[in-house]
């Protein structure tokens, strides 16, 4: 096991080479093209794909070939906590925003929808 995410060394080398490729191509590999690389069969690409999203690694698109997609690790914690991370950034913006919204509806600045002022 990799101690850092939990994962099995198949599993490491497997996300290891889906963000590789990704970054390369700016699309996910499909799973031909996955097992060539990692000398692994189609069914057990599947399975290590599916582990990995049950495990918050990967997530698959839907209606869409080469729908593998690796989630970000935070590199503080090397888990992927792209969801949480998002949920403090998002609120931590709510809150700067309702913020602004304050000082300036106190000073009778008009702001819109968008955040522009008039």
């Amino acid at each position: 096991m990799t101690a850092a995410l939990g994962l099995t060394a198949p599993q490491r080398r497997f996300l290891d080479f889906l963000r590789t490729y990704r970054a390369q191509h700016g699309y996910s590999p499909s799973y031909v093209e996955i097992g060539d690389a990692l000398g692994i069969a189609k069914s057990g690409i599947h399975r290590l794909a599916h582990q990995l999203e049950k495990r918050g690694h990967v997530r698959f698109e839907k209606n869409s070939s080469r729908s593998i997609v690796p989630l970000v690790e935070t590199a503080a914690q090397g888990s992927p906590d792209l969801l949480q991370a998002w949920s403090r950034a998002d609120a931590q913006a709510r809150s700067d925003f309702l913020k602004f919204i304050g000082a300036h509806q106190q000073l009778g600045v008009v702001i819109d929808v968008r955040g522009r002022i008039n």
